[in-house]
């Protein structure tokens, strides 16, 4: 497991000196929302904005086609609430005790810079 909590798994083959990366996330169709078809693909991309000025409680939309993210008024049509900023790590794991639907984070390698925002759509 890596500083910032990511689990690593190798497997050595050595009679191939190839090295393949696999990365495999929390995520898909199963995660999506009821009636946010679509939301945990989109989620999973990378986002475009300055993810550094939301704090809990702001509202946000993303949009395509690059995932842009925005302040929002919560009235918004596709607006989503942050519902917690946790400084300090990329684990997205601290959003398991609120109704985020998903998370977006700043990793900046395990330094004090790295923040996760919880977010969820605005009821």
């Amino acid at each position: 497991t890596l500083s910032n909590g990511l689990p690593v798994r190798i497997a050595e083959m050595h009679k191939v000196p190839v090295a393949n990366v696999t990365l495999a996330t929390k995520s898909g169709a199963a995660a999506d929302p009821a009636g946010k078809f679509g939301l945990a693909s989109l989620a999973a991309e990378s986002v475009e904005g300055d993810l550094y000025k939301f704090k809990t409680g702001d509202c946000l939309t993303i949009k395509d086609p690059n995932n842009t993210v925005k302040s929002a008024k919560c009235t918004d049509a596709g607006a989503y609430k942050v519902l917690l900023r946790k400084d300090g790590t990329a684990d997205d794991e601290v959003c398991a005790d609120t109704e985020a639907t998903t998370s977006l984070y700043q990793d900046d390698t395990g330094t004090k810079n790295d923040f996760v925002l919880c977010v969820g759509p605005v009821a």
